[in-house]
């Protein structure tokens, strides 16, 4: 572990804002107060942890004193995918909306294993809006929440590391009197092991794309390592004009937390062809205590983005269930105080009325009772929801239950039976029945993916079953819509 000296921050005066990122290689925390002013750094590398990472990490953020307070978090771009989406609709609740319901469609995982979120980039004359999708494992985001929770804190936000790097940049140009870039621009931001290549125009968010290498080949004596970290970054330019048809880049900004040679420099354009400014994130923190060792070559610049990021998120990963539950803590800890004032309001009248004080003091607490029940009436709600909006998609006769009916019924074998046919909640059609032979299973399967009517086709089990004297292969098979 390495780091600034801490200092302890005051419970008076400006408010602190803290930032962690749990990387693969290190653990981050930044923290500031608001509106400028102390702020530190602190880094620990996760390969010298020697206890159960579940414990040495919530003993050590306790130790820089950050308990029971709310954080904001986010996943490095190489844990995120991203998708180019066009949505025919401009209304943003419509929008997500469509999202909700289609855009785990764009991803290879189950509607239980990813968690996503979108951000719209522009809207068309066509009533058409241009959306960029960003999903992961759901396994990443929970882990860190559990994490940050066994050590007392609340996670705000759950984002992405390219919207802090743009929240960075942005801010930059406007300390150094330069403003809101114009045209299309193309940030570069190094971690050790890989880069975030994101794409902004007029200073708005376009996309961003993560590639396997990072400072750590941009600092190597000879130019062998730059080369393939150059052709990377033109691959990543060329695979983003093909999906979104951006205009060509005005320039290229390298955002790396090391010194920068001339030679450097040189050997980067001209491998690029175009113009390309150098940054360093860190160069504040250097001035004033030094960086920590293992932080140099590192992404910091997310880390100071979202630490001084003024607008609201582009990407919240947060899972529904647990924002939901912070909105209902939230609300909570509203009335809780609101009810203090009451009572002590209260308290005060009652030495005149007595009587009229413990009448609203039972209200006060069927109140609280009522407030218990909050979390689960909008969990129905939101059940009732979604079942809502299923229900409309099925009025749509290419997507109905009888149109996936008939297109299997016109596949359907000799030898092939089903018992039951269930269309799921969850975009799943489940056909479960039996057959003479298992290789028939085997080539309806087939047929099914053949036909290319479903997202996916899997045949979640086939066993063999006695009926009399017969034996029969009994099967399960998953469409995904």
């Amino acid at each position: 572990m390495a780091g600034m000296r801490i200092k302890r921050p005051s419970i008076f005066g400006r408010r602190w804002k803290s930032v962690v990122e749990i990387g693969t290689d290190l653990l981050k925390v930044y923290r500031c107060q608001e509106g400028g002013g102390k702020h530190f750094l602190k880094t620990m590398r996760l390969a010298d942890v020697k206890e159960p990472f579940q414990e040495e990490l919530p003993a050590f953020l306790k130790s820089l004193g950050l308990r029971n307070q709310r954080v904001i978090t986010y996943l490095p771009r190489k844990l995120v995918n991203m998708r180019f989406l066009e949505v025919p609709s401009t209304d943003p609740e419509e929008v997500a909306d469509m999202i909700h319901l289609q855009g785990v469609k764009q991803t290879p995982y189950s509607r239980e294993e990813v968690t996503l979120s979108h951000t719209i980039i522009g809207s068309r004359h066509d009533g058409h809006s241009d959306v960029v999708l960003a999903f992961c494992q759901r396994k990443f985001v929970d882990e860190r929440i559990i994490l940050l929770a066994k050590a007392g804190l609340k996670v705000d936000h759950m984002g992405v590391g390219s919207e802090g790097v743009l929240d960075w940049y942005l801010q930059n140009q406007t300390d150094e009197g330069f403003g809101i870039p114009q045209g299309l621009v193309v940030l570069i931001d190094c971690d050790s092991a890989f880069s975030d290549i994101l794409f902004c125009q007029d200073g708005k968010f376009l996309f961003s794309r993560s590639i396997g290498l990072g400072s750590a080949q941009l600092t190597q004596a000879s130019d062998e390592g730059v080369e393939p970290f150059c052709q990377e970054v033109l691959h990543a330019i060329e695979l983003t004009h093909e999906e979104i048809k951006l205009p060509e880049p005005k320039k290229a900004v390298l955002i790396a937390s090391f010194p920068v040679d001339p030679k450097l420099r040189g050997i980067v354009e001209s491998k690029l062809g175009f113009s390309v400014e150098f940054l360093d994130p860190a160069a504040s923190l250097k001035k004033e205590t030094g960086l920590p060792p293992e932080a140099a070559g590192g992404a910091l610049t997310p880390l100071l983005g979202f630490a001084q990021k003024k607008q609201g998120p582009r990407f919240d990963l947060m899972p529904e269930e647990v924002r939901l539950q912070l909105s209902v803590e939230q609300k909570g800890k509203q009335v809780i105080v609101t009810g203090a004032l009451v009572l002590g309001f209260l308290a005060v009248i009652s030495l005149l009325f007595a009587g009229h004080f413990y009448e609203k003091k039972n209200y006060l607490e069927r109140l609280e009772k009522e407030i218990e029940k909050t979390e689960e009436i909008a969990s129905r709600i939101e059940e009732k929801l979604v079942r809502t909006k299923l229900l409309k998609r099925t009025k749509n006769q290419e997507t109905s239950f009888l149109y996936y009916l008939m297109k299997i019924s016109g596949l359907l074998q000799g030898g092939i039976y089903f018992n039951s046919v269930e269309f799921t909640q969850g975009d799943k059609i489940v056909l479960k029945g039996h057959a003479g032979e298992m290789s028939e299973v085997f080539d309806f399967v087939k047929i099914l993916e053949d036909a290319k009517i479903f997202a996916g086709v899997k045949s979640e089990h086939v066993s063999k079953k006695k009926s009399g004297d017969q034996v029969l292969a009994d099967f399960e098979i998953i469409c995904r819509l």
